[in-house]
């Protein structure tokens, strides 16, 4: 009986690390219009650049950090992008350069 228990409480255990990375809630995608823009280190014009992004390169909007738009620009992940070492960085990104699809 002990062992059973001591099994079932490990299961336990495992589910809790793995259900919350698995229940992260991922931002609405935002696609670059315009045929290049800067992937910012902070929201402002005169941040370090930490890439370029292309025309139709995708990023994740990140609603779950606060603040996730300042100054016109949004933080974003990179999703797909033509430059792969891009992808999964963050950063900041002026606004009117994405678009974003609405949700039907």
């Amino acid at each position: 009986m002990k062992r059973k228990s001591t099994w079932l409480m490990m299961l336990l255990l495992g589910l809790l690390l793995v259900l919350p990375a698995a229940t992260t809630w991922a931002g609405p995608a935002g696609i670059v219009s315009v045929d290049q823009v800067n992937l910012r280190t902070e929201p402002d014009q005169d941040s370090a650049v930490i890439g370029v992004l292309y025309k139709k390169d995708v990023v994740e909007i990140l609603m779950d950090r606060k603040p996730y738009i300042m100054n016109n620009f949004v933080r974003v992940r990179v999703s797909r992008a033509a430059d792969a070492s891009l992808v999964n960085m963050e950063g900041w990104v002026f606004k009117k350069y994405l678009y974003v699809p609405q949700a039907d």
